[in-house]
């Protein structure tokens, strides 16, 4: 159980990274265009010329230093604006939500004429501001973290779907139609309703959050006129044959079977076929049948398809 739970936190952390990855560059890319607009062109940032990058404490700006240094040491010695963007930590971007550059944001944006926390959110709900978005960036960057240094994100106190939802928000403060996208492809959901259980070892849905219909089961001296009536009738058009003397304890009916049978019966008899003549048996025992068995309910789908 200690390994299900292992490989289900690596598929828990797999998932979040799409939409974790989209809040991250949303984010960096909308403050660095509102920046750009208000604080002298692409190169706010720059640490001669930049007229953002002076206001800045001391710790972004070490950050900043530190971004262009890996830059150099990977050979881009002369890094544009959108380099260093993409180089700098979430950590860099949610820190400029805290209480220190509260001067920051309620400044207007000279193109849109809005606080460039508007420009850069405008979605934000009416009447929320500055602290508001702080404390969401933090706890996703919290989360986002966490992931990133690998530590258990798979603990039942933690609520995957509020989390997830926390994180769909703060997309959606940017963009509506980003967040739709965001959820319409995010594999969150599914893999946090795939919780391992003693019985199940591969991922998958467990069987027992379905509703399951009871199979049709025919005795082998039903008549192929029966058969037919009772594969017509089922959903799935199948039946299941019990077979004592086999291994899985069931075969498969199914309407290709029956076709076959009737169409050998028919080129044998010139056309004519008696359908209370033969019994299921007779068809089992003429076509190739698929041997079926039972399985605990308890396992997922993943297990299911691992069968062969």
């Amino acid at each position: 159980m200690a390994m299900k739970l292992y490989l289900w936190n690596a598929r828990i952390a797999k998932s979040f990274l799409y939409p974790l990855h989209v809040a991250e560059v949303i984010t960096r890319n909308a403050m660095h265009e509102a920046f750009s607009r208000s604080f002298g062109g692409p190169g706010w940032m720059n640490p001669v010329s930049g007229h953002l990058d002076n206001r800045l404490n001391i710790q972004p700006q070490a950050a900043i230093q530190k971004a262009i240094g890996r830059l150099a040491a990977n050979g881009n010695i002369h890094p544009s604006p959108d380099d260093i963007v993409a180089a700098l930590t979430f950590d860099f971007w949610s820190n400029l939500f805290r209480r220190d550059y509260s001067w920051l944001w309620p400044l207007p944006d000279p193109v849109s004429g809005k606080s460039i926390l508007k420009t850069v959110f405008p979605n934000l709900p009416a009447g929320k501001g500055r602290g508001y978005v702080k404390d969401r960036v933090a706890a996703i960057n919290d989360f986002r973290n966490r992931i990133a240094h690998h530590e258990p994100v798979h603990y039942r106190h933690i609520n995957h779907k509020q989390v997830h939802d926390g994180v769909l928000e703060f997309i959606g403060f940017r963009c509506a139609s980003t967040r739709e996208w965001v959820a319409r492809h995010s594999t969150v959901p599914a893999v946090t309703r795939t919780v391992p259980t003693p019985e199940a070892y591969l991922p998958g849905k467990l069987l027992t959050t379905f509703k399951f219909v009871a199979p049709t089961i025919l005795s082998s001296g039903d008549t192929l006129a029966s058969a037919l009536t009772a594969v017509r009738a089922a959903r799935p058009p199948l039946a299941l044959i019990p077979d004592p003397t086999a291994t899985p304890s069931y075969r498969l009916l199914t309407p290709t079977m029956l076709l076959e049978y009737l169409s050998e019966r028919s080129a044998e008899s010139g056309g004519l076929v008696d359908l209370t003549a033969s019994t299921v048996a007779d068809v089992a025992a003429a076509t190739t049948a698929v041997l079926i068995d039972t399985v605990d309910v308890g396992v997922s789908t993943g297990d299911l398809s691992g069968i062969r």
